[in-house]
């Protein structure tokens, strides 16, 4: 399915910007199914390897509340720690592998605003910030 190349989406250069986001089975906390199904709708900032939250700052956490925009952390098929979602169709994980992030920024709309390492997510959430206040 195609994704967009223009509207809300990170800068030129910016992995996954408006892809599609996948709809792969997970489970999470005893419950399975598809992503939007278990692990809810809307803006999300989906991460392995740690709390995405933690990265970023009080103003573009304030910001992310705004919109709705909720956090996940993604693990595989195996994982069992509370909270954490188990990929386990492996497309989240492999989707990271492709795009060389650990970081989506998922739309309301099922299209990803990009991807990014956590190294770069302050730098996408001021590109999404500047976007917003343009507007």
């Amino acid at each position: 399915m195609p994704g967009f190349t223009a509207g809300l989406i990170a800068g030129e250069g910016v992995p996954g910007r408006g892809d599609v986001f996948p709809q792969g089975r997970v489970r999470t906390d005893g419950r399975e199914g598809r992503f939007d199904d278990i692990a809810g709708r809307g803006p999300m900032i989906l991460s392995r390897g740690g709390d995405a939250a933690t990265l970023l700052s009080a103003e573009d956490r304030a910001l992310w509340a705004r919109l709705g925009g909720r956090f996940a952390q993604i693990g595989g098929a195996a994982e069992t720690a509370r909270g954490v979602i188990a990929d386990l169709e492996g497309r989240y994980i492999q989707l990271m592998d492709e795009y060389g992030c650990d970081v989506l920024i998922k739309r309301p709309d099922y299209y990803l605003f990009g991807a990014c390492r956590t190294t770069g997510l302050a730098s996408v959430m001021a590109d999404l910030r500047r976007q917003l206040a343009a507007a």
